[in-house]
């Protein structure tokens, strides 16, 4: 008998998937406050995230 398992129904996958999605949007948030005169708010539009995850990201990046 053949077992047929999808993998993209598995916890830990999707885990992972979205581990991936959340560094290319910091990576995303990352580019567009070092190279964009973009205030917080318009980048967390473009971006579809809060304003205070943004701030968040540009905190970090100040501490560097």
């Amino acid at each position: 008998m053949a077992l047929i398992y999808d993998l993209k129904t598995d916890l830990r996958y999707l885990q992972g998937r979205e581990e991936e999605k959340k560094e290319r949007i910091d990576d995303i948030l990352i580019n567009m406050l070092k190279n964009t005169s973009l205030s917080i708010d318009e980048i967390a539009k473009i971006v579809n995230t809060s304003v205070d995850y943004v701030k968040k990201i540009a905190e970090k990046l100040k501490n560097k």
